[in-house]
């Protein structure tokens, strides 16, 4: 992996690797972070679309170079399943309800 200084603005740092952006991947991770949603680390990227699904992005890297990304589609039923079984109390019926009366239901 080539260590690149980190004041230079055309690379896209992702999964801890700088990509130059104008190369296909340097894009690809532009255009993630151009779209919105909530950015964790390291790239990968959560977005609650318009039927109440959310859209989680992230790198695959091999030999320390990102080679593809990956994209699950998280319907809203289950997203609220994932939050409420999180939670400090655990998921129950209630706070599953509650999960999805929050996130938009």
């Amino acid at each position: 992996m080539t260590n690149y200084p980190n004041d230079i603005p055309a690379f896209a740092v992702c999964a801890g690797v700088k990509i130059p952006v104008n190369t296909v991947m340097g894009q690809v991770v532009q255009q993630f972070r151009d779209d919105g949603g909530f950015h964790w680390q390291d790239d990968i990227f959560f977005k609650r679309l318009e039927d109440g699904s959310v859209q989680v992005r992230f790198p695959i890297a091999y030999n320390g170079e990102i080679i593809s990304f990956t994209e699950w589609c998280i319907p809203p039923m289950h997203w609220a399943s994932i939050v409420s079984s999180v939670s400090a109390q655990g998921e129950t019926l209630e706070r599953w309800n509650e999960a999805q009366d929050f996130h938009g239901r």
